[in-house]
């Protein structure tokens, strides 16, 4: 089949390959492979890393952003939640960047910001929900979160409680 082009403000995008080309500058946007060693090489510019925690390791962050360099005005923003396993990737990137949101001197290159909830703050504690979730009441829906918690409870089942927190309190 043929490819969808479409030519937008000096864009280019191309859906079969998951790739914007801005013509004037020639830059790209796209979508790169999960395999780390294929992207040994690349040479970003920006980095836009969703679900950090989804990675088996810190490999494929690592190979990224190394092909920075020099060059200038570099940005590599990963966008998760800590996950459950302490031992990970994702989550030892979480209490670091807790760290740097507090002593911002630690790494004065990385600039944070972290919606999440203590792990020894209430749970269940509807008033605590806005720092994980910034878009509560517009984006997300208080109602969603109220009918999950209470499902995952009532049902007594602890990997849903888990889940919930992980993933909807990132706690």
């Amino acid at each position: 089949t043929r490819a969808r082009i479409y030519d937008r403000d000096g864009s280019l995008i191309v859906d079969s390959r998951k790739k914007i080309v801005y013509k004037p500058t020639m830059s790209t946007y796209e979508v790169v492979s999960a395999d780390s060693m294929a992207n040994l090489g690349a040479n970003p510019y920006a980095i836009l890393f969703d679900e950090v925690l989804a990675q088996p390791s810190r490999d494929l962050w690592d190979y990224l952003a190394q092909g920075f360099g020099t060059r200038p005005n570099q940005r590599l923003i990963g966008i998760t939640t800590p996950g459950p396993d302490r031992e990970s990737f994702a989550y030892q990137e979480h209490l670091h960047s807790i760290n740097v949101a507090r002593n911002p001197n630690d790494d004065a290159k990385r600039f944070v910001y972290m919606g999440y909830m203590d792990e020894d703050a209430d749970w269940t504690d509807e008033s605590l929900w806005g720092d994980p979730n910034p878009g509560l009441g517009t984006i997300i829906d208080i109602d969603q979160l109220r009918g999950e918690r209470d499902a995952a409870i009532s049902k007594g089942d602890l990997s849903a409680i888990a889940n919930f927190k992980i993933f909807r309190l990132a706690q």
